[in-house]
């Protein structure tokens, strides 16, 4: 049934060849609602950032839908009379969205207290769409959305919320500027209706492709609460993580630099602790504070707010060698965050890796340096937080700066002394060799 100017006309011909549809006028006691499969690619990432537990990015997607069939219900009262299945193709386009990419976590804390996850993102995406209009000139028949409970691409759950035209015409920019807004109005939407189960004024949408089903309106409320930051995110795993080196270190600031090559050295500090977003697994959620790259053995630094990210990683790029201590574990999957690039593919060596690789176990950075250099530290990780939220960003980056120098000092005394010093567990100073060449560091990446 296709309703124009409040007139029925019921469908008696779909000439897909010709492009021509017949249709005739009648009044009959029934509606129809289509039901449709989707699916969506991304094609490209644009922009992409933290908010509270939650990643949101912004990109290029293929969306492709198909019709499977229809269903006819009863006037006033929505009664399902009748079934039909149809066989018609696929119908796809390019266009550009923003997705929220769910933790693990949440989805496990929802199954944990008997609520659907599918339901509950299913609604958020259904709820999140009807209060977008408030943010943008728009009619929600101008939006598309999709939920995964696990998305093939991504690896993880998703929402998708894209532009219902070829190309996009802007509201899904508009949408990933005030992402956080939005589903703050998402959720006063639906915890101040006063339905039980969900109803069209909450979580049911009037070209669900599904047939609104399955939504759980409890879920969305607790999966918006998690995503949002008003409900830390639960640690399933177990606790894991290596001690990250904070200290005051000394430097020479004359020491030659040993090869020409372009070298860097890197370190991060973060807004939020582990503890805080549901345990080392979540270090994608912890956000930048501030970070320090310093280029070669000399005094040549460069500080980098979260602000400027796009920037350090451009600089990043550039380099011969990356060198850090527990880069590619930690800071990189901080990183990960703000950017699609693939930071494995940057030319880096993790002094940690090594050490790991050699003894089986690992050592923080406090460690070595206070039995191979005899640096103590002055501050911590905890500290550096509480620096960021005090708004203190003078020791804040000063802090951040001096691990960038320890590592260089480390790094350096293992190429030109070829060992580092640890403590075995009898307190007893053990040599560790480090047959490292700097131009076969740099060399083994660029062959990699």
């Amino acid at each position: 049934i296709y309703l124009h100017r409040g007139q029925q006309y019921k469908v008696t011909e779909l000439d897909l060849k010709n492009r021509l549809i017949r249709v005739v006028n009648g009044q009959v006691p029934y509606f129809t609602r289509v039901r449709s499969e989707k699916e969506t690619t991304v094609l490209e990432v644009l922009k992409s950032k933290p908010i509270a537990n939650f990643i949101v990015r912004l990109g290029r997607l293929r969306v492709t839908e198909q019709i499977v069939g229809y269903e006819k219900r009863r006037l006033f009262t929505q009664e399902l009379l009748d079934q039909h299945t149809l066989e018609l193709p696929p119908q796809t386009f390019e266009t550009v969205g923003f997705w929220l990419e769910i933790e693990d976590a949440i989805a496990q804390a929802v199954r944990n207290v008997k609520l659907h996850f599918m339901g509950g993102i299913h609604a958020l995406e259904h709820a999140a769409i009807s209060m977008f209009p408030l943010f943008a000139l728009c009619d929600r028949n101008d939006i598309g959305g999709i939920a995964y409970p696990l998305h093939p691409q991504l690896e993880k759950s998703a929402v998708f919320i894209y532009d219902g035209y070829p190309g996009g015409i802007g509201l899904a920019v508009r949408g990933y500027g005030i992402i956080e807004p939005l589903l703050g109005k998402t959720r006063e939407l639906i915890a101040s209706c006063s339905c039980d189960q969900g109803c069209p004024a909450c979580i049911h949408s009037p070209k669900c492709g599904a047939g609104n089903k399955p939504l759980d309106k409890a879920a969305a409320l607790l999966i918006l609460r998690y995503l949002l930051g008003e409900m830390s995110l639960p640690d399933f795993s177990s606790r894991e993580g290596t001690a990250r080196g904070d200290h005051m270190p000394r430097l020479d600031p004359e020491a030659p630099e040993p090869q020409p090559l372009r070298i860097g050295f890197f370190d991060l500090e973060t807004q939020r602790l582990a503890d805080e977003v549901g345990g080392w697994q979540n270090k994608h959620l912890m956000r930048v504070s501030v970070a320090v790259l310093g280029r070669g053995f000399g005094e040549d630094y460069r500080v980098y707010r979260e602000d400027e990210l796009d920037q350090l990683i451009r600089d990043l790029q550039e380099l011969d060698l990356v060198v850090g201590f527990n880069i590619k574990s930690f800071d990189y999957s901080v990183l990960q965050a703000y950017s699609s690039f693939d930071f494995k593919k940057l030319p880096t060596f993790d002094i940690l890796e090594q050490i790991h690789r050699h003894l089986g176990f690992r050592l923080s950075l406090d460690h070595i340096a206070e039995h191979t250099l005899g640096e103590a530290k002055q501050a911590d990780g905890i500290q550096a937080v509480r620096w960021f939220r005090e708004g203190q960003w003078e020791p804040l980056i000063r802090y951040c700066q001096d691990d960038v120098r320890l590592t260089r000092d480390v790094f350096r005394h293992c190429l030109e002394k070829g060992y580092l010093v640890y403590a075995d567990r009898r307190g007893n100073q053990v040599r560790l060799p480090t047959p490292w060449k700097l131009e076969d560091l740099a060399g083994a990446h660029k062959k990699g």
